[in-house]
């Protein structure tokens, strides 16, 4: 009896394990691929990654004004962009009128200020968008709170030969991968709201490179 239970009980949990992930229908990938297609750049709410310190966090649009915080120090500044003046403040206090057309400009801008530099899911988005659409089926997790990741894998040479690699691999954790390698590529999306964040893990041998949370 207890050889039984313990058989049962070792089904049931490679069941559980082996149902975390599945394959994606082809109802789904048509779905997946059209959200992606019609995702050109995020522009209200993005992620990035300073290039020095690999700390990372988002910046967001909001009542007509870009916002982020920035740690340093164990310090956080607040900074704010007002889209109508073009002014610039950090904890409420003007730093410089200058010019942000979006997301990007802004949060690059604040990482300048404070001697950082840093790269946004916009940079690598183009890359991530083009692999997405040329996969030929993908899997995908349980939820994720917001969504589920769906993923796939790829020759890492594909990214290595990337024209713009050698800018992107400042963002990598490591880069202790080379062209034999596989890459697993996984992107946080909710299929049934039609909506994608700026979220995306590259890893190599369950090992995240680089990953936006």
């Amino acid at each position: 009896m207890k050889r039984f239970c313990f058989i049962f009980c070792l089904i049931l949990l490679i069941f559980s394990l082996t149902s975390c992930n599945s394959n994606v229908s082809i109802n789904d990938e048509a779905k997946l691929k059209e959200l992606i297609q019609n995702k050109i750049a995020f522009d209200n709410n993005i992620e990035y990654i300073c290039i020095n310190s690999h700390n990372s966090d988002y910046a967001i649009l909001e009542d007509n004004c870009f916002k982020m915080s920035f740690k340093q120090d164990e310090i956080i500044k607040k900074y704010e962009y007002n889209l109508n003046t073009n002014e610039l403040y950090c904890d409420n206090t003007l730093v410089e009128n200058t010019k942000c057309d979006n997301l990007d400009i802004f949060a690059k801008e604040v990482c300048k200020l404070n001697g950082e530099e840093c790269l946004t899911i916009n940079d690598y988005w183009m890359f991530i968008r083009n692999k997405f659409l040329n996969a030929k089926s993908f899997k995908v997790t349980t939820y994720r709170g917001e969504g589920r990741y769906y993923y796939f894998s790829i020759p890492a040479s594909e990214f290595i030969n990337y024209d713009k690699f050698e800018v992107l691999k400042k963002g990598l954790n490591n880069t202790e991968f080379n062209e034999n390698s596989e890459i697993k590529i996984s992107l946080l999306v909710n299929l049934e709201k039609g909506q994608i964040f700026s979220k995306f893990e590259l890893s190599v041998k369950d090992k995240n490179i680089i990953a936006f949370y």
